[in-house]
C-alpha cells in the first residue's frame, strides 16, 4: 500500500462497512495464511470475487469477498497526489460499475440446504435468547425495533400453507428474526434479518440452531433457504450456520430486460401455450 499508508502507520478496520470500488480493504490470502491490505479496483459481482492492487503499482490479483475482514479507515493527514489519484479511481470505478450494471448484469438465486441433525447438535450461547414468536406477536414484538417483518397478509402470501417466526433477543430487545415457511418440498427460511448493531456476531447461527431443534422434533430432516446472487453477506452467514449451495440459478439482465423470462415467453408463444 505504499505510499498511501506510511510505513509504521496505523488504521482501523470497519467489519460491517458496505464495500465498494476504490475502498482499501483488509482480507485473507487464498489459503488464509496471511492478511493483505489492498485497494478494490474492480468488483466482479455477482461472482464472489473482486480485483485488487496496491497503490504502489504492483500487480493486480483476484480475491474472494468472503475473505474480506473489513474496510480500512486510514489515518487523517494532508491529502497528497496519491490520495487524489485514488479518489479519482474510486469515482471512475463506481461510475463504470453503475454503467455496466445498467447495460448488463447477472441476477439470480442460490438455493442452500442444511441437514437439521447437524445444526440441532449446536450448543446454544448464554448471552442471546432465541424463542418462537406467536403469529400475532410478530406485529408487536418488533414494533419498537429496526426490524420490519411485514404484515400478516404479506407473510401469508409468501407462505400460504403455514409459517413460524423465530426471534433473537439481547437483554430483552429484539435483534433478529427468521421466518420458516412450510412448503410441499419441506421447510424454507425467509425474511431473515439482523439488526445492524449485531451483524457478524453469530446471531443467525443461534437462531438456525433453535429452528433446527424445533423442526427435528417434527421429524424434518433438512431445511432450505434462498439467497440473491448479489448478496454475498447473506451467503457467508448461511455457510457459517452450516448451509451448502445445492442449486444456482442465474438470470441475465440486458438493458433492464430479464432475458430468461423473455426466452420463456417467446418459447411459449411459439408452442401456442398460455403465458404464465
Amino acid at each position: 500500500m505504499e505510499p498511501t499508508v506510511l510505513r509504521g502507520g496505523t488504521f482501523r478496520i470497519e467489519p460491517q462497512a458496505a464495500l465498494r470500488t476504490g475502498d482499501v480493504v483488509l482480507f485473507e490470502s487464498g489459503d488464509r495464511t496471511y492478511l493483505i491490505l489492498h485497494r478494490v479496483i474492480w468488483s466482479l459481482r455477482p461472482l464472489p470475487y473482486f480485483v485488487h492492487r496496491g497503490d504502489a503499482r504492483g500487480g493486480a490479483g483476484i480475491a474472494r469477498w468472503d475473505h474480506v475482514r473489513g474496510r480500512a479507515v486510514l489515518p487523517s493527514r494532508a491529502p497528497g497526489i496519491d490520495d487524489h489519484r485514488a479518489a479519482l479511481r474510486a469515482v471512475l470505478g463506481a461510475s463504470l460499475d453503475a454503467l455496466a450494471a445498467t447495460v448488463f448484469r447477472l441476477d439470480g438465486t442460490l438455493t442452500v440446504r442444511m441437514q437439521l441433525p447437524l445444526a440441532a447438535a449446536y450448543a446454544p450461547r448464554k448471552d442471546i435468547e432465541v424463542r418462537e414468536v406467536p403469529r400475532h406477536g410478530s406485529q408487536t414484538v418488533f414494533a419498537q425495533s429496526e426490524l420490519a417483518p411485514g404484515t400478516l397478509a404479506e407473510l401469508d402470501a409468501i407462505a400460504p400453507l403455514r409459517w413460524r417466526c423465530f426471534a433473537a433477543f439481547d437483554d430483552g430487545h429484539p435483534i433478529h428474526h427468521t421466518f420458516v415457511a412450510y412448503r410441499d418440498t419441506g421447510p424454507e427460511l425467509f425474511r431473515v434479518w439482523t439488526a445492524a448493531s449485531h451483524r457478524r456476531r453469530g446471531v443467525f447461527v443461534e437462531v438456525v440452531s433453535a429452528i433446527a431443534r424445533s423442526l427435528s422434533d417434527e421429524h424434518e430432516s433438512a431445511i432450505c433457504s434462498k439467497i440473491g446472487v448479489r448478496n454475498p453477506t447473506s451467503l457467508q452467514a448461511h455457510r457459517a450456520a452450516g448451509f451448502v449451495v445445492v442449486r444456482r440459478r442465474y438470470d441475465p439482465i440486458l438493458f433492464g430486460w430479464d432475458m430468461r423470462r423473455a426466452a420463456s415467453v417467446l418459447w411459449r408463444r411459439a408452442r401456442g401455450r398460455p403465458l404464465q
